[in-house]
């Protein structure tokens, strides 16, 4: 997908369905048995709707920017991914974790930075990307190391990127290449969810996540 002079790649590893009232709250059951072909276009056959998981890669001043990190191998959260990053990297870019430069977390939940990590060959969990820093809100970083630090599995999915030094904690905006800028201002789904804007010339787009 080609932003102005920039390249994004949406690389999707894993796919599940979920119950309407799991994710929008019992109370839409009434409304669904109400207006049935309301709902039915968005639902798969069993009558649950279908949900995407992954990541996108922005490409742009020379620099390979990773827009959250998916699922991962160590412990995925929902579901079992399709496919792996890596070799979603190789296949649409033709680079490895080694080429990323910096890693963008939307927010703390486990399907947006499970695959910050990966297990090494003696079985000690390390940085997926270690050529990368990563930027995550300090209102976010505070409380998923805080109160969901277990729900969330901080430890698990994060802690090997905070003890290699290349978790960044920010606040407000934030430049990360010339295109990329992080905001602030998000809170609602979690309470320090950051989107990404990406410019380039005239051409603008934002990640939410």
């Amino acid at each position: 997908m080609q932003l102005g002079d920039m390249v994004l790649y949406p690389m999707q590893d894993g796919t599940v369905s979920m119950p309407l009232s799991k994710v929008l709250g019992e109370s839409v059951r009434d409304e669904v048995a109400a207006a049935p072909e309301h709902y039915a276009r968005f639902l798969d056959d069993a009558g649950c709707l279908p949900f995407s998981y992954g990541c996108t890669l922005a490409e742009g001043s020379g620099r390979h920017v990773l827009l959250d990190t998916s699922l991962g191998h160590v412990d995925p959260p929902d579901t079992t991914p399709s496919r792996d990053v890596r070799d979603l990297l190789k296949a649409c870019a033709g680079i490895t974790r080694h080429d990323i430069d910096a890693v963008t977390l939307s927010h703390g939940h486990p399907d947006h930075v499970a695959g910050s990590v990966m297990l090494a060959d003696d079985g000690e969990l390390v940085p997926m990307y270690p050529n990368a820093t990563h930027y995550m809100q300090r209102a976010e970083y505070e409380f998923a190391s805080g109160p969901m630090r277990e729900a969330w599995k901080f430890d698990t999915y994060l802690g090997a990127v905070e003890a290699a030094g290349l978790l960044r904690i920010i606040d407000g905006e934030h430049q990360v290449t010339p295109e990329i800028l992080l905001i602030d201002g998000f809170a609602g789904h979690t309470p320090g969810l950051q989107a990404a804007r990406l410019q380039s010339g005239e051409a603008i787009a934002y990640y939410i996540g």
